[in-house]
């Protein structure tokens, strides 16, 4: 079976998931330890693999399987790509969307600082060799996960679109990314130049701790802002407005920039400290 084949070089854990279907199975875990913390079974027999492929199979007669790698400890890393009608493609450089809750990001960073420049440079340069490949033209993101302890990375998907993090490469590459998507006619390698700072941007939600943050509605009865020269913001909502149940838990975003990595997160968490962020939501 070509399946067992690549199993015996993939290095488990791993998951089986099909690709017509969200249909997610453990194959098998290196470890108690590891298992007992993804909150899966154990399995140690080989016979176990074939069992859960048949399991898969079965769920979607057809389907096509994909068996995948659990990256464990990975970062989610991701490249911002502008592609004229030229068939030139630039990076814009990276950003560092790792700290996520409920499969949401709540933190974005750039440039890209946890992995080492060969490496990013390795991703951004496989990134435009994808979109040229494709005939990719306007702007989109590459997102790959990485691996800090093998300094690997992985491709995940290219997304045809601006993300919402995408103001932190704005800044960075002093760019303007929505009208890149408008001027696509235009050569793309003129947009490249080094980054000029560091950006850190915070997403603000309305979700309720007590349940786990599972996004709360309520009714704005204060949101007041104040904008300053180094910590800036938007929201999709003002005082007297309302988060119904069936929009996005986030509502606003928060951007820092610095000269220097080390006050980013300071200048941030000063400005909410010192009432330039003030939400009463009920």
């Amino acid at each position: 079976m070509i399946c067992m084949h690549f199993s015996s070089t993939l290095q488990f854990p791993a998951l089986m998931m099909l690709s017509e279907h969200i249909f997610l199975c453990p194959v098998r875990y290196a470890s108690p330890q590891i298992s007992l913390s993804y909150n899966f079974p154990y399995f140690e027999i080989d016979h176990v693999f074939r069992d859960t492929f048949i399991q898969v199979q079965s769920e979607v007669p057809g389907s096509p399987i994909f068996l995948m790698k659990c990256a464990q400890n990975a970062r989610h890393l991701e490249v911002q790509l502008v592609a004229d009608e030229y068939g030139q493609a630039i990076s814009l450089f990276g950003r560092d969307c790792s700290v996520q809750r409920r499969h949401q990001k709540i933190i974005e960073e750039a440039p890209i600082v946890v992995a080492p420049k060969e490496t990013i440079e390795a991703m951004e340069q496989a990134a435009v060799r994808l979109a040229k490949l494709v005939g990719y033209v306007s702007a989109g993101t590459v997102e790959y996960l990485y691996d800090p302890c093998t300094d690997q990375f992985f491709f995940l998907e290219l997304n045809p679109r601006l993300q919402v993090e995408h103001p932190c490469t704005e800044v960075v590459a002093e760019v303007n990314l929505p009208a890149c998507q408008e001027l696509y006619r235009q050569p793309a390698e003129h947009l490249r130049r080094p980054p000029s700072c560091y950006v850190i941007a915070a997403r603000i939600t309305s979700e309720d701790p007590d349940e786990g943050f599972k996004p709360r509605p309520g009714d704005v009865q204060e949101l007041n802002f104040k904008s300053s020269q180094s910590v800036w913001g938007y929201f999709s909502v003002g005082s007297a407005g309302g988060i119904h149940e069936f929009a996005d838990s986030q509502f606003g975003h928060c951007f820092s920039a610095a000269e220097t990595r080390e006050q980013l997160s300071d200048r941030l968490v000063i400005a909410y400290a010192s009432e330039c962020l003030a939400i009463h939501i009920v």
